[in-house]
């Protein structure tokens, strides 16, 4: 753009002009959003042409490069301010997430008395975890493999051990196992009701799941 600036008075006029050249802001790119595990790094990829300038500068290996390695403790946004030939400025932001190293809990272990059926207790998932059960020995036909608490049936006598696996997407998977036992029917030969808190009554453990029961 060409500005003129004119004086006159009575009899003469002067004119002077100035050129003032307009440029884009340069064109930037701070690279797409990402995730990484808490402890871990993550190389940055701005695109652009000129100087960078990156921050906080406490959380990249060096502010002024386009691709700096970003160590952040906690979820971040860094920001990067290209700076082109004429002076001019922009800037781009990318979020950096850190997630937790996920730790599986599978529950307490159960006991069952001749009963094949029960409800898992792993932990509670935390923001961003998927889990997901699988049959490390024995039976079972769970009602939702990805539910923490999901009920199992089919269980086999003796002994059944499940696995819980859990992941972020980001961090290594973690697991944990929890053991299922299924004990027999056992139908006691004696009782010895003599207060020596042993055999002092006539118990059928797990009879309950027969339903109508007649004993002879």
């Amino acid at each position: 753009y060409d500005f003129a600036w004119t004086e006159v008075n009575n009899l003469c006029t002067s004119t002077d002009i100035i050129r003032v050249e307009f440029h884009d802001l340069p064109l930037l790119n701070a690279g797409a959003d990402a995730a990484i595990c808490e402890g871990g790094s993550i190389q940055l990829h701005a695109i652009g042409s000129g100087s960078f300038q990156w921050n906080p500068a406490s959380l990249v290996s060096n502010q002024t490069i386009s691709n700096p390695v970003a160590t952040p403790v906690a979820t971040s946004v860094l920001t990067v301010t290209l700076t082109d030939q004429w002076g001019c400025k922009n800037s781009d932001q990318v979020n950096i997430e850190v997630r937790e190293q996920p730790v599986a809990i599978a529950g307490p272990d159960q006991a069952l008395e001749y009963v094949f059926e029960t409800t898992l207790n792993a932990a509670a998932l935390g923001n961003g975890q998927t889990g997901e059960w699988t049959i490390i020995s024995g039976t079972g036909e769970f009602a939702d493999i990805n539910d923490n608490a999901t009920s199992v049936s089919g269980l086999s006598p003796d002994g059944n051990s499940y696995k819980w696996t859990i992941t972020n997407g980001v961090c290594l998977m973690s697991a944990d196992t929890v053991n299922i036992i299924v004990r027999d029917l056992i139908i006691p030969t004696l009782i010895t009701p003599n207060k020596d808190g042993k055999n002092e009554y006539f118990t059928i453990r797990g009879a309950e799941t027969l339903g109508k029961t007649e004993l002879v």
